[in-house]
């Protein structure tokens, strides 16, 4: 019997394969309207909660209390606001010859990319406020997960069609290789 010495040699990272990070398409412009939108109706949502509440309950509350009430909402409201503003133009995607990057963070920066092979299905979302401004989110899912392992946000419903049959073709010509 003949027993196999197992070998780990570490990798210089100098040679590892670079992300150009000049390569990525920016999101359409759009999906930061889309965005102001779903945080507008978030914000009024939670102004007409606090305004029930207001009046559901004005004389066992004292006033003062709703004031300090609104305020940390409005203030928790407009950082919101302020990270949506900021993380727009860092979200981005690129397409390589082996894997699908997608970048996206302000103050969280956050890069994931996927490897071709270890795809699984893409599919192409569109909620109400998506169609609205005529945008798609393109997602793919890899293996051993219910939920996508990467979203991207802000495309159109051509470019996330395109994206997706470019993606699935990329799949299989991985897969006969």
């Amino acid at each position: 019997m003949q027993v196999l010495e197992f070998q780990n040699e570490p990798i210089d990272i100098t040679s590892l394969p670079a992300i150009d990070h000049n390569a990525f398409h920016q999101i359409e412009k759009r999906h930061l309207s889309k965005s102001l939108t779903s945080w507008g109706l978030r914000f009024m949502f939670f102004i007409g909660i606090f305004i029930g509440v207001y009046l559901a309950a004005k004389n066992e509350i004292p006033t003062y209390i709703y004031i300090i009430i609104a305020s940390v909402l409005l203030l928790i409201n407009l950082i919101s606001l302020f990270f949506t503003l900021k993380a727009h133009p860092v979200k981005s995607y690129q397409i390589r010859e082996k894997d699908i990057s997608y970048q996206k963070g302000y103050m969280f920066y956050k890069l994931t990319t996927i490897p071709y092979n270890r795809i699984q299905h893409v599919e192409i979302k569109q909620d109400f406020i998506d169609k609205m401004f005529k945008l798609a989110v393109i997602k793919v899912y890899t293996a051993g997960g219910v939920a996508s392992d990467l979203a991207i946000p802000g495309l159109t419903l051509e470019t996330a069609t395109q994206l997706k049959e470019q993606l699935t073709k990329n799949i299989a010509d991985y897969e006969q290789n």
